[in-house]
């Protein structure tokens, strides 16, 4: 075949190659040697072979009490993360109740509710991922991250990471623009109702889904995957030869995601 590894994630060189055969993948094992890309920060890279037939908890090449530390660390900082968050949701919804609730008691509950996703990404998929990695091979965990890749699965973990950041990343610009607006217009800013800070938290929520769902817009040009690395899953670019079509979808993500976030700052 002419196109060896047309198909190999551009981040990932050394994960898999596969050879195309019209709209069929076919992993090559004669040729090419398919590795994961990449293993947790408790396991060394020896692990690629030493690991191949014992799962990693076993293997001597990963450091269990590394990763014992690393879980700890993890469910800590998740139960943190997500303790406070809610704490400050509880105090929002109390005042709604009392019928005390002011604009910035809006903002911040709903901010509150954004960065609460990140405990629930480091708390539950983070654990879950690091629970089944731990009790695979490297054969094993070479084998799930192929089958993973473009799933449903991969998809949904993909989308959710993305989302977690677009929502805290849309929230904290709102706010920094309804403060420019306080600045600039005291007086219309006085007079802007709950309401309309209500609707415009709500499209905030709604345009961080919809942009985080901006690479399954694209299936040819952007894959989730899975790695083994950050025990996450996420976005990345595929090789492409059509280059106006690639950067065009990069465009999209450069627009939605890096404007907004130099905007903030």
């Amino acid at each position: 075949m002419d196109e060896k590894c047309s198909s190999m994630n551009a981040f990932q060189d050394d994960r898999y190659c596969v050879e195309v055969y019209g709209d069929q993948k076919s992993f090559i094992s004669a040729t090419f040697e398919s590795r994961p890309c990449g293993f947790p920060p408790f396991c060394k890279a020896s692990a690629y072979d030493s690991c191949a037939n014992i799962t990693l908890f076993h293997c001597k090449s990963c450091n269990m009490g590394k990763a014992a530390a690393f879980l700890s660390f993890v469910v800590c900082l998740g139960i943190v993360i997500l303790f406070g968050n809610i704490l400050i949701v509880a105090v929002g919804y109390r005042r709604y109740k009392n019928r005390s609730l002011q604009k910035f008691d809006i903002f911040r509950t709903s901010l509150a509710a954004a960065d609460a996703l990140t405990g629930v990404l480091i708390l539950v998929i983070t654990t879950h991922n690091f629970d089944w990695t731990i009790r695979s091979t490297a054969t094993e965990l070479n084998i799930k991250q192929i089958k993973l890749q473009g799933t449903a699965v991969a998809s949904f973990g993909g989308w959710f990471y993305l989302f977690m950041f677009t929502s805290s990343l849309y929230h904290l610009l709102f706010i920094g623009l309804q403060r420019l607006y306080a600045i600039a217009r005291p007086i219309l800013y006085k007079l802007q109702g709950k309401r309309t800070v209500l609707y415009g938290l709500g499209i905030v929520w709604v345009f961080a889904a919809l942009t985080a769902s901006i690479p399954a817009w694209f299936p040819q040009r952007f894959t989730f995957s899975y790695y083994v690395t950050t025990l996450l899953f996420w976005p990345s670019v595929t090789m492409t030869k059509n280059k106006e079509y690639l950067s065009s979808s990069l465009a999209l993500m450069a627009i939605f995601v890096v404007l907004p976030f130099i905007l903030m700052v």
